[in-house]
């Protein structure tokens, strides 16, 4: 603080949220869960890391598991271990996480935390398809392109389709997880009912 001098520790990805000394040795945590030593410019993991609060999963045809985890996505490939695809610390991230689909190959459909739905690839920038909602929570791609997405507060159903955005049921008692079959029937979980609905 006299000096205004600087010196780097370790490098460690964004989120670090605490430290603590002990004697000469230096704990740092992240809000990933993980907890790392840092010595001699070295970062070493004592907790590797986890989940933060994954409240969306999808799987695609090729069995990749996507996660959606508030601020961080991920990605698991069978046989190999979590990728990070994006977090809220980086560029082009849709913002804090509830909901997560597949869309084509590559991308997601996503809700977020600040009440919108998008479409995201990694890497790009997000494709705003829907905001001002509620508390917004499952997501998920229909065979033609649209999308529909679950509002947990008002109990609704949306579709978001060629720009516009329209009700599809409501009434529906806290609905929390979206699933489209390959007809286009959208299915929907109310956690308040304890039920499966199909719209």
């Amino acid at each position: 603080p006299r000096t205004g001098d600087r010196t780097v520790l370790a490098d460690i990805a964004p989120g670090l949220d605490n430290c603590a000394f002990v004697g000469d040795r230096l704990f740092v945590s992240h809000i990933t869960g993980a907890l790392y030593e840092v010595a001699g410019g070295v970062a070493r993991p004592i907790i590797e890391s986890g989940f933060q609060w994954p409240m969306g999963i999808a799987v695609n045809a090729a069995g990749t598991v996507y996660v959606a985890d508030g601020m961080f996505a991920y990605t698991i490939a069978p046989g190999k271990s979590r990728q990070a695809a994006g977090n809220l610390f980086g560029g082009n991230f849709p913002g804090f996480l509830r909901g997560i689909g597949i869309s084509g190959a590559d991308g997601w459909v996503v809700t977020t935390a600040n009440g919108t739905a998008a479409r995201w690839t990694p890497g790009s920038e997000p494709e705003l398809l829907g905001h001002g909602f509620a508390r917004l929570m499952g997501v998920a791609e229909t065979p033609g392109g649209a999308v529909a997405f679950a509002d947990y507060d008002t109990g609704r159903v949306m579709l978001a389709e060629k720009g516009e955005v329209r009700g599809l049921a409501n009434g529906l008692d806290k609905p929390m997880g979206v699933a489209v079959a390959a007809d286009g029937t959208v299915y929907v979980a109310e956690s308040g009912a304890g039920r499966v609905s199909k719209i």
